[in-house]
């Protein structure tokens, strides 16, 4: 994806608006998926190992030329090795011209070739036959890929390639040798690290479980408090009843007790002082005899 962004069409601002998001996303994955994305590029490396790139003197292979945009190229520098005879630049598509603007490729493609023979698109040292043009001419390349000249290469290159090609797989097998180990250490301690979280989980379950029961017993004690206090309630209520009545009856007794003392010291009250305006009026009578006999006494003549 990072090349798609760094080399596809600079007036587009994402990758997927140069190149349709289905066709990046297949290409992609069919690289990823397949694990291919490295030997797709060996070709480039070995190519520049060989030093193909760099022609021992100018080839007369006839050339055509495609210039998109993000692509640099300078005539004046590829003259010197190669026979220019096509050159196009083009104002829009990219580095991946066939996904980007194809129609302008295939019409330069088509321009170019009909002006040879036997035409051979080269890339990446693979060489495509073309249809026989209608023009006469010898062989050439196009898309500015350079011919790399490869059958002409020397036997020597061949052999120091092949060499290298062997290193290079025996490495490559020593790294997926200790890759493979690696995964298995890795698989190792991925299976210790899910022993270890099946133990924490049956830990904390047997945490919960504990947690549960005690607060189950914790709930039955304060029902059974609950259920006490409840009795002791109602045991107590009717006692206290009977001591209010008690009480009550007791004030109502002392109550009757003040009225009838009360009754009795009005009653003797009045007897005394029935008794009082009584010796008062036997006083008044005697007196009233005495006044009597004293004045017939007064009206006797003396004898």
């Amino acid at each position: 994806m990072e090349k798609f962004r760094e080399w596809t069409d600079p007036a587009a601002e994402l990758p997927e608006d140069a190149v349709d998001r289905d066709l990046l996303l297949t290409n992609v994955i069919l690289y990823w998926v397949t694990g291919t994305a490295g030997s797709a590029a060996n070709c480039y490396y070995e190519t520049a190992r060989a030093g193909a790139w760099s022609a021992a003197g100018r080839s007369p292979v006839p050339t055509g030329v495609a210039v998109f945009p993000r692509d640099v190229s300078i005539r004046s520098t590829l003259d010197r090795d190669h026979t220019i005879v096509h050159w196009s630049e083009f104002g829009r598509g990219g580095h991946f011209a066939a996904m980007e603007a194809p129609d302008l490729l295939v019409a330069d493609v088509r321009a170019f070739s009909g002006t040879l023979r036997r035409p051979w698109i080269v890339h990446c040292g693979l060489k495509v036959r073309a249809a026989p043009g209608r023009r006469g001419g010898p062989a050439g390349v196009h898309a500015g890929v350079v011919n790399s000249d490869h059958s002409r290469a020397e036997p020597r290159r061949h052999r120091e390639a092949a060499a290298d090609r062997r290193d290079r797989t025996a490495d490559e097998r020593e790294r997926a040798a200790d890759r493979r180990e690696a995964t298995a250490d890795q698989r190792d301690h991925i299976a210790d690290e899910r022993d270890r979280i099946a133990d924490e989980r049956d830990r904390i379950a047997d945490e919960r479980e504990r947690s549960a029961d005690e607060r189950e017993v914790e709930l039955t004690r304060l029902e059974q408090r609950t259920d006490r206090a409840a009795r002791d309630t109602a045991a107590a209520a009717p006692d206290a009843t009977q001591r209010a009545r008690e009480s009550l009856k007791r004030s109502r007794d002392r109550q009757t007790s003040n009225a009838a003392a009360q009754d009795r010291e009005t009653a003797a009250q009045q007897r005394e002082d029935v008794r009082t305006v009584g010796e008062q009026d036997r006083i008044d009578r005697e007196v009233a005899r005495t006044e009597r006999r004293t004045a017939r006494l007064n009206d006797e003549p003396p004898a």
